[in-house]
């Protein structure tokens, strides 16, 4: 029984960024443009594909820069914050001012729904779709780190747009609590995705954001079946027009808008949070920080352009009791490891050097390691 085991500590926030959900097929940045490239050139002429045919064109245009600038134009992160920046000045060159960079950021959005569905892949036994091996195994820890009944011994902090983590957590939990008003009834630790969510989008009629419920998302008839190598594996297809589906709304009759719900990981982000439900979530995520005493990081880089995080680190960890453990899990190659401590090391105090610990392992073995050091 969960409610029996000693657990070791008093409060974790774990923090997860793209390469936790590697494992699950999801790219990284750098090569998220080259899998989505590889879905456009098979989609059949449609709305998605003249979706993906804009995305490609822009950014082809935007090699212009490259005669006075550098842009890292094969990193979707660069795409997105060049996109965005195109809507705030009015300007993207070869192409035209702010509408079209609203219609190319809608676009985007698509783009990475889609790539991402497509990519992660869940594990299909005895005609159940399960949640991924390590997500599975993440939802274990997180079980028994906060048992029912019990307050919330740890909360995740997710800088993730896919699912693959919230199906883990529903299958282990029965619910997910991201912490929005009007979903109270939502058990386990709170999971603040900073970023947005593909199962976000908002009200067509007041604007709101909504979360939407892990089973409602997933279509029986548009899965697709693919043989891996130790099993028949999923594709699960989220439902691509809630603006149609009578079963999602929020204000009586009116449905949500089909689209949804995702930050550009860039500068201009927190222009996203004065009217949203995420400014919000940011503010829990700093009171999380603040209450740590353990700190573990799989699979997030800490780009120099991620601004928003480093205040929200600083301020959020100013008070409360000391970090006992700021572990950070990350599988890079030498080199890049070097660089990522050194990232990691100039964000943290010199109260909490003697605490940091950078290890070279995958999301899968990292569970492992924070298990066996969280839970007795």
């Amino acid at each position: 029984m969960v409610d029996v085991l000693e657990v070791k500590v008093a409060e974790t926030v774990f923090i997860l960024g793209a390469g936790a959900s590697r494992h699950a097929g999801a790219p990284l940045t750098a090569d998220f443009l080259d899998k989505a490239d590889a879905i456009h050139k098979k989609l059949p002429s449609g709305p998605d594909r003249d979706a993906f045919g804009k995305v490609f064109e822009a950014r082809s245009k935007l090699q212009l820069v490259h005669s006075k600038a550098q842009l890292n134009l094969d990193n979707i992160e660069s795409v997105f914050a060049a996109f965005e920046m195109g809507r705030v000045a009015d300007r993207l060159p070869g192409i035209g001012g702010r509408a079209e960079a609203e219609e190319l950021l809608t676009c985007l959005r698509r783009v990475i729904s889609l790539t991402l569905q497509d990519a992660i892949m869940y594990p299909v036994r005895d005609t159940i779709i399960r949640p991924t091996a390590a997500y599975e195994a993440f939802a274990e820890l997180i079980a028994l780190l906060c048992p029912p009944g019990a307050a919330a011994r740890c909360s995740v902090v997710s800088f993730n747009y896919d699912v693959a983590l919230d199906f883990a957590l529903f299958h282990k939990l029965g619910s997910v609590n991201y912490c929005m008003k009007g979903d109270e009834r939502a058990a386990g630790p709170p999971v603040l995705k900073l970023h947005g969510s593909l199962n976000w989008t908002r009200c067509s009629e007041c604007g709101k954001l909504v979360a939407l419920r892990i089973q409602d998302m997933w279509h029986d008839g548009k899965a697709r079946h693919r043989q891996g190598a130790e099993g028949p594996l999923l594709v699960v297809t989220m439902l691509e027009n809630l603006a149609s589906d009578q079963r999602f709304s929020h204000c009586t009759g009116k449905n949500l808008v089909s689209e949804p719900f995702l930050v550009p990981p860039t500068w201009n982000k927190m222009s996203y949070y004065a009217d949203t439900v995420l400014g919000g979530l940011w503010q829990r995520a700093a009171t999380e920080l603040a209450n740590a005493e353990n700190i573990f990081v799989f699979g997030y880089s800490l780009t120099e352009s991620d601004l928003p995080f480093r205040y929200l680190y600083g301020l959020g960890s100013a008070a409360g009791p000391p970090i006992k453990r700021f572990w950070v899990f990350d599988p890079a190659p030498e080199q890049q490891g070097v660089e990522l401590e050194k990232r990691f090391r100039g964000l943290i105090g010199y109260g909490v050097e003697s605490r940091f610990r950078l290890f070279r392992e995958r999301f899968e073995p990292a569970v492992v390691t924070a298990t066996r050091e969280l839970v007795a």
